[in-house]
């Protein structure tokens, strides 16, 4: 197996970055929903990745 270097901080900050530029003109209301959404979108995902039962999945540690 490769060692995987994953650099978190980096990542948190592009995706805030690119949140900022998404939701920069949008009202209170329109950025709840946003993330609500985005929030639906990672369930679906995850769910998904856990009925195919596949072994390589990152997922396995989440119930």
């Amino acid at each position: 197996m490769k060692n995987f270097k994953l650099n978190t901080l980096e990542m948190t900050r592009q995706i805030r970055d690119e949140h900022y530029h998404l939701l920069q003109a949008k009202s209170v209301a329109e950025r709840i929903a946003f993330y609500r959404q985005k929030a639906q979108q990672m369930l679906t995902e995850v769910e998904s990745i856990k009925k195919s039962g596949n072994p390589n999945s990152k997922l396995d540690i989440i119930d």
